[in-house]
């Protein structure tokens, strides 16, 4: 689905927009006085796109960075470098990058709240602007009414890994797990989790049962390819993610609020590890084999070997998403 989207987007550009005129950022500039306090947002196109426009067509404005502005910002990795995806931007030609391309498709699909991309709102290719600009990164963040993190498009079973994230989360909350979460009650936490003062909580509930409802939806590999995803290895992530105040994860067709996602792998990391998927150790021999193994002995043999692999690839699996740990940074 997710391809097909990409496909019918990039397909749906006809050659004659060629012919318009590139944008320019001298149409909608950052002074030396402004570009300490003003941002350029991006907003979607409300005028009817013409016969000769990119149907990706947006608007760029420049606005007063302060508290009362309503706005998003978007995170993501830029990807390849190459800048050959074409959009409309203030009715002329721009490019960014395929990777920008596909999460404007996905994760600002619908939006009608302005949104911060530093790709189109600073003039990449003035060092005086990306200078001025970068120092306002932490208050852009900050003051976002959402931060939208875009990781690609669906793969690895990613969306089924979202709804178990999300349903994990939202029972943890349930729970009153986020009022734990802090330096004055993490010795209670340890105690919930560790099957200790389980109804000290409005809404509380045996840790135990909490994990054997949300845990076995959880597939070990689609976790481990999900948080292998780039965006979770960047520098600047730390600061996006630190700084947001209501940050969500977009995965594909999938969101999923961040909150949830770290209450999920909370509730994930302590919960017993069989219910993780990986389970008791196969036992390779039930009973002695006889000095004349039957046919029947032998293929039972080599099934319990197989299980045994696969038990052992499920545990090394687990030992490296345990080891990632992504959200502690």
């Amino acid at each position: 689905m997710a391809t097909m989207l990409t496909q019918q987007i990039s397909s749906s550009i006809p050659i004659r927009n060629a012919d318009l005129e590139l944008f320019s950022y001298e149409q909608f500039p950052l002074t030396e006085e402004t570009r300490a306090t003003h941002i350029r947002l991006v907003y979607p196109c409300t005028q009817p796109l013409e016969s000769s426009q990119f149907s990706y067509s947006l608007e760029l404005k420049v606005v007063l960075l302060d508290k009362s502005l309503k706005y998003e910002a978007l995170s993501y990795t830029w990807g390849e470098p190459r800048s050959d995806f074409p959009i409309t931007l203030n009715g002329r030609k721009f490019y960014i990058t395929p990777s920008l391309g596909t999460a404007l498709l996905y994760a600002c699909r619908g939006r009608t709240t302005p949104i911060w991309i530093d790709q189109i709102c600073i003039n990449q290719k003035s060092d005086e602007e990306k200078n001025a600009q970068l120092p306002l990164m932490s208050n852009i963040y900050s003051g976002a009414a959402e931060v939208r993190i875009w990781l690609g498009e669906a793969a690895d079973g990613s969306d089924e890994l979202m709804d178990a994230l999300a349903n994990a989360g939202r029972k943890g909350r349930e729970c009153g797990i986020e009022t734990l979460l802090n330096r004055e009650n993490f010795l209670r936490l340890n105690r919930w989790t560790g099957g200790v003062d389980q109804n000290d909580l409005p809404r509380r509930r045996p840790f135990l049962d909490l994990c054997q409802e949300v845990i076995p939806p959880i597939n070990i590999d689609s976790f481990k390819a999900w948080f292998s995803r780039p965006w979770f290895h960047r520098v600047w992530t730390v600061q996006e993610f630190a700084l947001a105040a209501t940050p969500s994860f977009v995965c594909g067709d999938k969101s999923v609020p961040v909150d949830d996602v770290k209450y999920a792998w909370i509730v994930y990391a302590k919960s017993p590890p069989s219910m993780r998927g990986v389970g008791p150790s196969p036992v390779l021999t039930e009973e002695p084999m006889p000095m004349t193994p039957t046919p029947e002995r032998l293929a039972r043999q080599r099934d319990l070997l197989r299980l045994r692999k696969e038990w052992y690839a499920r545990l090394m699996s687990l030992n490296e998403l345990m080891f990632m740990d992504p959200l502690r940074p």
